[in-house]
């Protein structure tokens, strides 16, 4: 999400954890998802931000479903730091 701050993203995977939870599929019932989010830092390569975020998702998918983990350039957040 260009031009935000971490709490934008944050209330955005957070509205999307709350609908995942509440819909129920035929063929396999209820469904979870976990999302990582990160920030572009000022010296930045494309390749250390997409792993910085790909770190994120692992992180968050260590949990129970429907996490959110917020990897930082200099430490992380969960669905508990926020």
């Amino acid at each position: 999400m260009p031009d935000s701050d971490l709490e934008q993203p944050w209330d955005l995977q957070k509205n999307c954890k709350v609908f995942w939870r509440q819909q129920k599929f035929s063929k396999v019932g209820k469904i979870s998802c976990s999302y990582g989010i990160t920030s572009l830092a000022p010296k930045d390569t494309l390749g250390s931000l997409k792993a910085r975020a790909e770190n994120a998702v692992v992180r968050a998918s260590i949990h129970e479903g429907n996490a959110i983990e917020v990897k930082l350039q200099h430490g992380s957040l969960d669905d508990n730091s926020l």
